[in-house]
């Protein structure tokens, strides 16, 4: 066997053993993530919280930004339910969505209006294109 003939068998054989194993779905399969828009002033550290009432922090987003936090939903136990509050650094508010229901691989689109009195939330495959 020639030494090019050896090689191109021996990445085929490679391919195929590695094609074999067991098949997952993408590295981002256990991922939600939450579009936190900040229309206050005030910067504000975002938490989700799981129907079990374990919290995990996703990050702080300053006043007049929207930033996208990527969130483990094994970190969040129950049934994919959970609620996202946001704790006002200036005021100590912390307002939150109430109880939404996220899949892996969706987007939920948080917005804390200028007044700091609540958050609403929309659940979505996938972000907007505009």
């Amino acid at each position: 066997m020639s030494p090019r003939s050896l090689g191109a068998a021996l990445v085929t054989a490679a391919l195929l053993v590695t094609g074999c194993g067991p098949h997952r779905g993408p590295a981002s399969s256990q991922y939600a993530f939450v579009v936190f828009t900040n229309e206050s002033l005030n910067q504000a550290d975002v938490y989700a919280f799981g129907t079990a009432g374990d919290r995990v922090r996703l990050g702080t987003v300053f006043g007049a930004h929207t930033d996208t936090l990527r969130l483990d939903l094994r970190t969040i136990s129950g049934s994919g339910t959970l609620s996202v509050r946001a704790r006002i650094i200036a005021t100590g508010r912390t307002p939150g969505t109430g109880q939404v229901l996220v899949h892996p691989g969706d987007y939920l689109r948080v917005t804390l209006p200028s007044s700091e009195n609540m958050l609403t939330a929309l659940v979505a495959q996938r972000p907007d294109s505009t």
